[in-house]
């Protein structure tokens, strides 16, 4: 994070890790990704919070692992997600 004189936030590297588990309707099945975290990257922000930055996997990522939930069953790839924050949520409003 970068910060002026005074303290206030200038810009920051933001990225988060997710953790995917997937209901699959109609077939009482849920996959997940188990351990592994699936990383969304936004790469340089510029404010607090990061309105419509977008966040995707670093390019260089690889595909995460899915398994059937609770089972080392793999069964597939998740490969792809993105997350563009559009709205200031307060955080007391949970």
């Amino acid at each position: 994070m970068v910060a002026d004189d005074n303290g206030d936030f200038v810009s920051g590297d933001s990225f988060f890790d997710v953790f995917i588990e997937v209901g699959i309707a109609g077939m009482d099945l849920s996959l997940d990704t188990a351990d592994t975290p699936f990383r969304l990257d936004a790469g340089t922000i510029m404010e607090l919070p990061p309105l419509s930055s977008d966040y995707l996997p670093p390019p260089s990522s690889p595909p995460v692992e899915l398994y059937i939930t609770g089972t080392s069953t793999h069964v597939g790839w998740f490969c792809h997600a993105q997350h563009t924050p559009t709205e200031v949520v307060p955080c007391d409003e949970r």
